[in-house]
Formats: C-alpha cells, sequence, structure tokens
C-alpha cells in the first residue's frame, strides 16, 4: 500500500542473503507482484549493470543498499542516453543512514519523475519501520512514514516514555500528524 504497487509491478532487492528483506521482498509474491532478488555488486559486470537491467525487467521498485548508491556516486555511474526507466516508480535505500549529497547525487543525474527516499528497517524485525507513501513530499535527509501496523515508540535508555528523548515531537509528527522523521533524529534516538 505504501508503495502503489500492483499485480504489474516488479521489485527489485539487492540484498545479502541474510538480510530481512529476503523475505520480506518474497511475501510480495502473495500478492502477484514480481519479485527480482540480487546478491553482489550491481556495477560488477559493466558500469551501466544496473540501469541496464532496470530496463530490461522493467522494474517499477528499487530497494538497494545505501552503500551501492554511495558507490554509484562515487564512480559517476549513472544512466546513459540509452536507459529510459520508464517503468521505475521508485528507488528505495536503506542499510544505513542517506547522506543528503546521494539525494543530489540521484536528482541531477536520474529522471526527476521517479521517486528516490530512504527506509528503515531491521533483520530481526524481519520489515520496515519507516517508509516512502507517495502521498507525502521526500525531503533530504527524511523517511516520511511510519509502516503499516507497526507501533514505533522511542524510550530513552531507561525505558522511560515520560520523558522520552523526542518527547511531543515524535508523538506530534509521527502518529498524529503525518509528518516525518529524519534519518538522523532517528539513529540518534535509537542509540
Amino acid at each position: 500500500m505504501h508503495f502503489d504497487a500492483d499485480r504489474g509491478s516488479v521489485y527489485f532487492s539487492i540484498t545479502p542473503v541474510g538480510w530481512g528483506t529476503w523475505i520480506c521482498f518474497t511475501s510480495l509474491l502473495f500478492a502477484g507482484i514480481s519479485v527480482v532478488l540480487y546478491e553482489g555488486v550491481p556495477f560488477f559486470i559493466s558500469p551501466t549493470y544496473f540501469w541496464d537491467l532496470v530496463d530490461e525487467l522493467k522494474m517499477t521498485h528499487v530497494f538497494i543498499p545505501t552503500s551501492i548508491v554511495d558507490e554509484l556516486q562515487k564512480r559517476g555511474y549513472i544512466p546513459t542516453k540509452s536507459h529510459s526507466l520508464k517503468s521505475l516508480k521508485v528507488l528505495m535505500s536503506g542499510g544505513s543512514v542517506m547522506k543528503s549529497q546521494l539525494y543530489d547525487f540521484f536528482y541531477s543525474n536520474i529522471e526527476k519523475d521517479i521517486a528516490f527516499t530512504s527506509v528503515f528497517g531491521s533483520t530481526e524485525f524481519l520489515g520496515s519501520c519507516f517508509v516512502f507513501d507517495f502521498t507525502l513530499p521526500i525531503y533530504k535527509g527524511e523517511i516520511p512514514a511510519i509502516s503499516l501496523g507497526v507501533n514505533v515508540e522511542v524510550v530513552d535508555e531507561t525505558a522511560d516514555h515520560g520523558g522520552g528523548l523526542m518527547d511531543g515531537k515524535f508523538n506530534k509528527n509521527i502518529h498524529s500528524g503525518g509528518s516525518s522523521i529524519s534519518d538522523a533524529e532517528l539513529q540518534s534516538a535509537l542509540r
């Protein structure tokens, strides 16, 4: 529901076998969504191999680790004029905090109509806690929404809710306002 997917969607995930996202994405098969799971470096074969795959398999939704996006930026591996990327709706990244310059890299070198966003989850949780939602705007360094069905609470090291690390702002913005929490705020709160 968050990602505007249907039976014609093709999800692509570049993740190590040990990550919970392998299991998460395979659950999409029950909704009739096609899934491509890939382990490895997507630019090992050629600098444009990742973009070639997006076009060839008509991917609509892509999840790649932030470290891969970082490497694409460092190496300057961008789509060429021969890449249409017409099928691609959203490119999600996770596994570590997304640096703001990666947003700049993406939007200056890749289609502006493709949503580029960070997501947050964990292998232990076997899912995402914070995700992208097409109904909300994307801001550098922020994750727009809490995953449906997930109750998120931020507490201090004593598990005290009263004087929580994000007292008020967290409850107001995410639970009732539908606004976003930044990667930095989340990482700070989880330390």
